[in-house]
């Protein structure tokens, strides 16, 4: 079918023509048509920036590559709609429907998505960065590729959604359900994820440096090779989890919940066990603590010798009658913030 479809028959269905309207007027008309077929409505690369179109039935509809810029669709169903490529950055889109739509390599970014629904939809290669997603429905949505940097994703559904290498990066998730999203190679450096359910998710490689975890439900997830560097894990659920070879340099592991059937190496579980009062015994040696936070850990009558406390983090973290402890590893100490009992 040609692009330019202006003519509408009687029968209500959309039919090509001459061109003598622009596709803003072509939309207009057909919006007041009752029952027209939208499946049949090609608006490829139209300009509508600014239209509104609130409460809209677009559904089927074509606008692949459209401009949609500052638009106001709030309410519109648009769902099984073809936006690929389409730009609908700045637009007012709360409370919409885009279930089982083509949005790939769609432009989204600073628009409006609250309360919209995307369930089953196609964003792969999209750019939602710095939009208001807030409750937004995502569930079995396709995400790969696509970036929410800066993003507002507050109590969004992303259950078992598809996220490879996406970039998610300083976004605010806060509440987010991600329950069993295959999440491979995402990047969610310095992203909010207070109180997030992240069950069962696959993060393996994730990159998460200063990420916010507080309270986040990371039980059974897949962590393997993902890089934790200065994230918050107080109060985190990782029973379950799988962080085989994770970095965890100056993470936050206090009142982490970490069961036996956690799989994390053994340095770190050490950590956690000493910030937690679980550790067993006084001996130290020979252990490696390099990039590790151990602030505020009482290590008196510890045997630390050979123990490797490069770049650990030693605020007011006791120290006092240690074997392997030097006048010189003591004076160190006490300039890093530790208090050393003499």
């Amino acid at each position: 079918m040609s692009k330019d479809i202006i003519k509408i028959s009687e029968d209500n269905t959309v039919n090509a023509g001459q061109e003598s309207y622009d596709k803003r007027d072509l939309l207009e008309k057909i919006l007041y048509q009752p029952d027209c077929n939208l499946n049949q409505v090609n608006l490829i690369l139209a300009n509508l920036s600014h239209i509104e179109l609130i409460n809209a039935n677009l559904e089927g509809v074509y606008l692949s590559g459209a401009n949609l810029n500052h638009a106001n669709m709030s309410y519109a169903n648009l769902n099984k709609a073809n936006l690929s490529g389409a730009d609908l950055s700045n637009s007012n889109l709360t409370n919409s429907f885009f279930e089982d739509a083509n949005l790939s390599s769609a432009n989204f970014c600073f628009a409006n998505l609250v309360n919209a629904k995307l369930a089953n939809s196609n964003l792969s290669s999209s750019d939602l960065s710095h939009a208001n997603l807030a409750g937004t429905d995502f569930q079995d949505a396709n995400l790969s590729g696509s970036k929410f940097v800066s993003a507002n994703l507050e109590y969004a559904a992303l259950k078992n959604v598809y996220l490879w290498n996406a970039n998610i990066s300083d976004a605010c998730l806060i509440g987010t359900n991600l329950s069993d999203a295959y999440m491979h190679s995402v990047k969610l450096n310095g992203a909010n994820l207070t109180n997030a359910i992240l069950h069962r998710v696959k993060l393996s490689d994730g990159k998460l440096r200063d990420t916010n975890l507080i309270n986040a439900d990371l039980s059974d997830a897949q962590l393997v090779g993902a890089n934790l560097t200065n994230a918050n894990l107080t109060e985190a659920n990782l029973a379950g989890a799988n962080l085989t070879k994770a970095n965890l340099t100056n993470a936050n592991l206090r009142n982490t919940k970490i069961d036996q059937r956690t799989k994390i190496d053994s340095k770190w579980r050490t950590i956690w066990e000493l910030l937690n009062h679980q550790f067993h015994g006084k001996n130290l040696r020979d252990m490696n603590f390099a990039g590790a936070d151990i602030e505020g850990v009482d290590l008196r009558n510890f045997d630390l010798t050979n123990l490797n406390l490069n770049g650990t983090q030693v605020k007011n973290t006791l120290f006092g009658c240690n074997e392997g402890i030097d006048c010189q590893m003591k004076i160190n100490l006490k300039l890093r913030g530790a208090i050393v009992e003499d």
